[in-house]
């Protein structure tokens, strides 16, 4: 979508935890524990010597890390101010390994990022279409002839349509007849196209 979204979250549920593509942890005093994409937080803590329990909620567990309240077997008297010094030792390794350029400017992204499901994907584009439409919908009447549509499809797609394209796509969502289209049939016909 080309946002960028900061938020703060209490408590999350790991497949809510999995929807970020980067996930910032800080530690106690707010410096940076782990900065990355949030498939690849706790295989970073495990490979830190941090063991997770079966049927532990993973965005639980990292909070219980980050506080010191987790065992290390690998590190002896762990506190959890080492792991400011772990991850700043992680990320000059990483900057290394993905080539980091002149003033430390990375050359190729060292992260993975989450890869959306077609039921995300399809969401996303009816909040997108629904969105289009109340911005361009300024009376608020619910329907849009085709001059409406036509702006409606130049705000969605960033080009303007032709008036054959406007005429054919008002077709195709409308019942026969009808010189309008109401937002249902617009979002329901353009949702269905991603099938």
């Amino acid at each position: 979508l080309g946002m960028t979204s900061i938020m703060v979250i209490h408590q999350p549920r790991y497949s809510l935890f999995t929807l970020f593509d980067e996930v910032l942890l800080l530690g106690k005093g707010g410096e940076t524990v782990f900065l990355g994409s949030s498939l690849e937080a706790k295989e970073y803590f495990e490979n830190l010597g941090f063991e997770m329990p079966q049927n532990e909620n993973p965005a639980d567990w990292f909070m219980d890390v980050l506080s010191g309240e987790v065992h290390n077997d690998r590190i002896s008297n762990f506190k959890p101010d080492m792991l400011f010094e772990m991850w700043r030792r992680r990320h000059e390794r990483q900057d290394l390994e993905a080539g980091a350029g002149p003033n430390g400017r990375l050359l190729r992204s060292a992260t993975k990022s989450r890869v959306l499901s077609p039921e995300e994907d399809r969401a996303i584009l009816w909040q997108n279409l629904q969105e289009g439409w109340d911005a361009v919908d300024t009376n608020k009447d619910g329907v849009m002839d085709e001059e409406e549509l036509k702006e409606l499809l130049a705000h969605c797609a960033a080009m303007v349509p032709t008036d054959e394209v406007v005429r054919e796509l008002m077709e195709r969502m409308a019942p026969a007849d009808d010189k309008a289209v109401t937002k249902k049939q617009f979002v329901d016909y353009l949702s269905s196209l991603s099938d």
